[in-house]
C-alpha cells in the first residue's frame, strides 16, 4: 500500500480503533469487515496490534 492509501485510511483507522478501547475489539472488527476494504482491514490490525501492545506495556502487563 502506498502512503497515500494509508494517509487516506488514517482517520477511519482511528475511528475503529476508538471502537476498540471503548466498546470492544468484536465491535471494531465489525465495522472494519462492513466497510469492504481488504487493505483497510488490514492496516486496522497493524494498528491495533501496536496500540494494544503499546497499551499493555504502559499499563505494565508486558514488558
Amino acid at each position: 500500500m502506498n502512503d497515500e492509501q494509508e494517509k487516506q485510511h488514517a482517520p477511519e483507522i482511528e475511528a475503529l480503533i476508538k471502537i476498540a478501547f471503548e466498546k470492544g475489539v468484536d465491535a471494531a472488527i465489525k465495522a472494519a469487515r462492513e466497510k469492504n476494504d481488504p487493505h483497510m482491514l488490514d492496516d486496522f490490525h497493524d494498528a491495533l496490534i501496536d496500540r494494544f501492545y503499546q497499551e499493555l506495556v504502559r499499563i505494565g502487563k508486558i514488558k
